[in-house]
């Protein structure tokens, strides 16, 4: 096995590794859309995210009351504007009845999953372009190997033109 193959194995791995988190992260937004209950939440805390250019994003750390009255305090996916969502200003949210950790803003537009699909797509890409690549220098080499060994059998035959 050559280097070349053991790297593109790798490759594949992680890329299938990167696929089973796409899976999963749809299958969870999923349950959320169908089975999701949606209320109100107050935002106790904002989780500063510094932005290399623009204004800092903020994540939010909500609390809510599930629909059989228990409290639950969580750190959401979403990340906004401080301007959006300040601390003690209500967010509506949704969250799964069977497992209120996953829990999201009801106005979150799922960009997440989009741009994930678009990195698994370009991998999925520069894997198969790759393949295509080390097929095609396979067969040109092939071609010189028996171009080789044509002109190896006649030079022992004696029938070398030159």
């Amino acid at each position: 096995m050559t280097n070349l193959q053991i790297v593109g194995l790798v490759y594949l791995l992680l890329t299938l590794l990167y696929l089973r988190y796409l899976w999963r992260l749809i299958a969870r937004k999923n349950r959320l859309r169908t089975r999701g209950i949606r209320t109100k939440g107050r935002v106790v805390q904002l989780i500063r995210l510094p932005q290399d250019e623009g204004p800092d994003m903020y994540t939010p750390v909500v609390q809510f009351h599930s629909k059989q009255g228990v409290k639950r305090v969580l750190k959401m996916d979403a990340v906004f504007d401080e301007r959006k969502h300040p601390v003690r200003s209500e967010v509506a949210i949704v969250y799964d009845p069977l497992d209120p950790t996953n829990a999201n803003a009801a106005d979150d537009r799922g960009w997440g999953i989009t741009i994930h699909m678009v990195i698994c797509g370009g991998m999925i890409a520069f894997g198969v372009y790759t393949y295509l690549c080390v097929e095609s220098e396979r067969a040109r080499l092939r071609v010189e190997q028996s171009k080789v060994v044509e002109l190896n059998r006649f030079a022992v035959e004696g029938r070398w033109v030159i």
